[in-house]
């Protein structure tokens, strides 16, 4: 099943979800006895041809089989009713029961209920079915133990939709079935169907069931044949149903959209009979943004060019009356990029001044506006009796709170290297009074992806990791490791040379103890600015097995137990000479599980879970159902936890191929913190450059470091934000194929080594893999054309046109890989 809009709108409508009980049957229905003469007489029915219904149907079975302790029947429903058990039908089944209960609900929602002698647990979808059957699993126990099964027992769970209803030719949308050609489940036909339904489950929760032929009893909403171009359909509806045809995927979603839209009143949707039609090939959408390319190109050529923010004003006054205060050093950086920034949005070039002029307004910046409460990575936006405060509690802090001045107020993002914006707005205001202070919650921020890998980008995307990353002065380096580069990681051969590579060292070993001791005041004592010293295993499994080291792990309760201990002591050693220190470890393959013994407050654990599912949330997944237990464990034995967390396939060739692990990754952050972690290492490619939409993973997971109460609503306008922006002129088509490839990993299970069929379902690419073709073409052919001429303006040269035709290039290079790779298939 396919619907990721679907978890969408159902999460959100989680909040106003109102559970009660209910009664379907009529008024007045006998108690159901469960069983007969003292014997359990109880049968579970399954639908005959669902297989997405079946687990729930087993889980049921063995719940009731288990809590009764009797002879219970599981059977399908071509089993007819002979009247000698009481049945339980979960999900769709063939009995008019289910039918009736089913046509009440839609999806996400459930029902169990009591309906002409039959219990009924069912939902609005497949899904929702296996919720029903995880709550009477959960809630029904007694129930079962009383034998005895009444109306009251009765519960339904209801949700609200963009639109109350939907009528089709007079019917409601219960009444029909989509019937789809059985061209295989690789037909665009289907996906077509698919689409359809995903609209409807989102927009009035209808979820029908999609079948091949006419089902007796119900209308029949006809998917045909392919045919016109990808974008044109048609609907026909008749009296006693409906009839679809659409040139391809495109056309169905297009037509979705622009029939089933909800109205804004919350009302019903009404399609009556009748010739409905649409389709026009995608142009490129209206944007209410300039590039910061652009703008900086036709500014330098000396191009008359409107400002995209009309006006701004700073506690009442012009920007143009204000003059930047700065006291030099490191921190002219900061001043200079608030600078050059407010002339791209406004046009105005600020001065920039040591000590404040006579007269005339002031904005300070670091260390001319103060320093006193800002954390140390924070900043201050302060009104300080009409001269404007913008200092940070170091010059990254500085930094920071400008960058984040240019998005508050001047309407600019910072996407990636080679996509910053700038928001049109006819004025924009720093009120009087602002008093604005921002403290991130993880210390430690590292997004390791190719776009990311300069100080620049970093800088503006509040990432301050500094591996194979070179920041200047003036962007205010970053979190080191002492050593640099070479000490960042596996640590214990490369540079302390306490075993072989291919091994683990013996962390019982006092020669080894001397020598990590001698190696860290080593380190810190050529760079005792540098806060974090690492000492971390080998990438591998074959950990210490000697006596020592195993009775130690024993006591442990885990393989890293003797790791730990030998952390432990070495920071106990150089606490008192280097009280700012920090030791790092890693919990990693054998020393993933916590031990015993609490790590020491200047101890950093890094948990590092390699071999996990990415495609779903941690502990949200069988393959991740330890994860949170992990978290957990090691957040009761340190405070200082940071995650290396995996992101991206990392298989050269494969790494390729979408990983639609985006969803997801917003759901990871808020376990992240729910179980105190403080600081997160992201793994990504270091040479993908956009195969695949690494540049919108890079930006998502910083705004997720830096703003610990974003909601889902706010990720998910980022990720269009950003699609926008980034693919330009293209941005309608890249976000419909950014769905599609949502969709196709809808459901699946992948890793940091999962081959592409692993990660998109192949039979269904396969259906739309010419089509996506032809939208990645014409996405193609936008970018290659200038955009219209900016009102107002008289520019003569598009500015800055390289880029967005690069975007769409290169995710196509990422595409025509999978064409190829699933043709030869």
């Amino acid at each position: 099943m396919n619907k990721p809009n679907t978890v969408i709108y159902a999460l959100a409508a989680a909040a106003i979800i109102a559970a009660v009980l209910f009664a379907l049957c009529s008024c007045g229905a006998e108690p159901l006895q469960l069983r007969r003469d003292g014997a359990v007489n109880v049968a579970v029915v399954r639908p005959f041809d669902s297989d997405e219904e079946d687990t729930a149907a087993l889980t049921v079975y063995n719940f009731v089989h288990d809590e009764m302790g009797g002879a219970v029947a599981l059977i399908t429903d071509r089993k007819p009713d002979d009247g000698g058990s009481v049945e339980i039908l979960v999900g769709a089944t063939a009995r008019a029961q289910s039918r009736e209960v089913r046509r009440t609900l839609r999806d996400g929602e459930f029902a169990v209920a009591l309906e002409d002698n039959k219990i009924v647990i069912v939902g609005g979808s497949p899904a929702s079915t296996a919720e029903a059957a995880q709550y009477f699993v959960e809630n029904y126990k007694q129930v079962l133990a009383s034998g005895v099964f009444t109306e009251e027992d009765g519960y339904r769970r209801e949700l609200e939709y963009p639109a109350e209803s939907l009528t089709v030719g007079g019917a409601p949308i219960a009444d029909y079935v989509i019937v789809c050609p059985d061209t295989g489940e690789s037909s665009i036909e289907l996906f077509q169907a698919r689409a359809i339904r995903d609209t409807l489950a989102r927009t009035c929760g209808a979820y029908p069931e999609i079948v091949t032929e006419a089902r007796e009893g119900y209308r029949a909403f006809e998917i045909l044949p392919a045919d016109g171009r990808y974008y044109e359909w048609s609907l026909e509806v008749t009296g006693d149903g409906a009839r679809f045809c659409s040139g391809g995927l495109w056309g169905a979603l297009d037509a979705a959209d622009t029939l089933f839209a909800a109205p804004e009143d919350g009302g019903g949707i009404t399609i009556a009979r009748g010739e409905y039609s649409g389709g026009d090939a995608p142009s490129e959408p209206e944007r209410g943004f300039d590039y910061v390319n652009d703008i900086a190109a036709a500014q330098s050529a000396g191009e008359e060019y409107d400002p995209p923010l009309g006006r701004l004003t700073v506690c009442g006054a012009d920007i143009s009356d204000c003059t930047v205060v700065c006291a030099g050093g490191d921190e002219e950086h900061a001043a200079e990029e608030l600078v050059k920034y407010i002339r791209y949005a406004t046009g105005v070039e600020l001065p920039v001044r040591a000590s404040a002029p006579e007269g005339g307004r002031v904005i300070a910046v670091g260390s001319a506006a103060g320093r006193g409460d800002a954390a140390k990575e924070g900043y201050v936006i302060r009104d300080d009796g009409g001269r404007l405060l913008v200092y940070g509690g170091s010059v990254r802090g500085t930094l920071y709170g400008v960058y984040g001045f240019l998005r508050e107020f001047a309407g600019c993002e910072f996407f990636a290297s080679d996509c910053e914006v700038i928001y049109r707005a006819a004025e924009r205001e720093i009120p009087s009074g602002v008093d604005i202070e921002v403290a991130p919650d993880l210390e430690y921020r590292d997004v390791f992806a190719a776009d990311c890998l300069n100080g620049d980008t970093a800088a503006k995307l509040n990432i301050n990791g500094y591996y194979l990353r070179p920041f200047s002065a003036g962007e205010g380096g970053g979190v080191v490791f002492a050593g640099g580069d070479a000490w960042f990681v596996h640590t214990v051969s490369r540079c302390m040379y306490l075993c072989d590579l291919d091994g683990q060292p013996c962390y019982t070993d006092p020669d080894n103890f001397a020598k990590a001791i001698e190696s860290v005041r080593g380190l810190l004592e050529r760079d005792p600015r540098s806060g974090i010293v690492s000492i971390t295993q080998n990438d591998n499994s074959r950990y210490c097995s000697c006596a020592e080291c195993s009775r130690i792990n024993r006591e442990e309760g885990t393989e890293g137990g003797a790791q730990m201990r030998f952390i432990n002591a070495v920071a106990d050693a150089i606490k008192d000479d280097y009280p700012d220190a920090r030791i790092l470890t890693l919990a990693y393959l054998y020393s993933e599980a916590p031990p015993k013994t609490p790590a020491r407050d200047n101890v950093i654990v890094m948990l590092c879970p390699i071999d996990r599912c990415m495609a779903h949330p941690w502990g949200d997944c069988p393959n991740n159902s330890d994860l949170t237990d992990l978290l957990a464990g090691w957040h009761s034995v340190t405070d200082n936890l940071y995650i290396w967390n995996y992101i991206v396939n990392d298989v050269k060739d494969w790494n390729n191929t979408p990983f639609m692990n985006i969803d997801s990754l917003y759901d990871d952050y808020v376990i992240f913190r729910e179980y105190g972690v403080t600081g997160v290492f992201n793994e990504g490619a270091g040479n993908n450059y956009g195969t695949e939409f690494a540049q919108l993973r890079n930006f998502l997971l910083s705004r997720l470091m830096w703003e610990p109460d974003m909601t889902r609503e706010r990720y998910d306008d980022l990720t269009r934000r950003f699609i926008d922006a980034y693919y330009g002129e293209a941005s309608q088509i890249i976000g419909r194929y950014y769905d599609l490839m949502r969709d196709l990993a809808d459901g699946r299970h992948f890793s940091l080594f999962s081959a592409p069929e692993q990660m998109i379902d192949g039979k269904r690419f396969l259906a739309v893999r010419g089509e996506c073709a032809q939208w990645l073409n014409a996405a193609a052919r936008l970018c290659d054309t200038p955009p219209a001429t900016q009102a107002g303006a008289s520019r003569h040269t598009t500015f800055g046109l390289e880029y967005r035709p690069l975007h769409v290039s290169r995710l196509r290079d990422g595409f025509e890989y999978l064409y190829d790779h699933f043709y030869d298939k």
